[in-house]
C-alpha cells in the first residue's frame, strides 16, 4: 500500500525539532561514482548515464531534472595507480565553456602539471532543487 507522509518538522531521538525543509533542501539530488577511463558507473543516484567527451571530460546526465541550472556541483577524484596524493594536485571543474542544464552538467578532471586526465574514480554530487 503506497502512502504519503506530510510533516513540517521531524523530531530527533534527543527530542530536538528539525524542519523538513533541511532534509529536502540539504540532501544530494544526484550523485555518481564512475571510472574515468571508461565512464562506467560504479554506483549512482538519479544518474541516467555518464558521457565520456574526451580525456578527463565527462557529462553526467540526470534521470530527474533539476528545477533550474543554478545548482551546486561537487567533484572529487581518486588518483590513478602510480600517482602520489602529495605530489600531484587534481581538480574537478565545471567546464568553462559549458553552462549546466537542468538535465546534466560537464566536469573536467585536471591533474597539475599534466592536464586533463582520466582517473580511477571520479565522484560527483548535485545539491539544489528538483523540478
Amino acid at each position: 500500500m503506497a502512502g504519503k507522509i506530510i510533516a513540517d518538522t521531524l523530531e530527533t531521538g534527543a527530542g530536538a525539532d528539525i524542519a523538513t525543509s533541511y532534509v529536502v533542501n540539504g540532501s544530494a539530488k544526484q550523485w555518481c561514482n564512475f571510472v574515468g577511463s571508461s565512464a562506467s558507473v560504479n554506483d549512482s543516484f538519479n544518474t541516467s548515464s555518464v558521457t565520456d567527451n574526451n580525456t578527463g571530460n565527462f557529462s553526467p546526465q540526470l534521470s530527474s531534472s533539476m528545477g533550474n541550472a543554478n545548482y551546486n556541483v561537487a567533484c572529487m577524484v581518486k588518483p590513478t595507480s602510480g600517482q602520489s596524493n602529495q605530489t600531484v594536485s587534481r581538480a574537478g571543474n565545471i567546464a568553462y565553456s559549458e553552462t549546466p542544464t537542468t538535465g546534466g552538467y560537464r566536469v573536467i578532471i585536471v591533474t597539475g602539471g599534466i592536464g586533463p586526465e582520466d582517473n580511477d574514480k571520479t565522484m560527483t554530487s548535485v545539491l539544489g532543487d528538483l523540478a
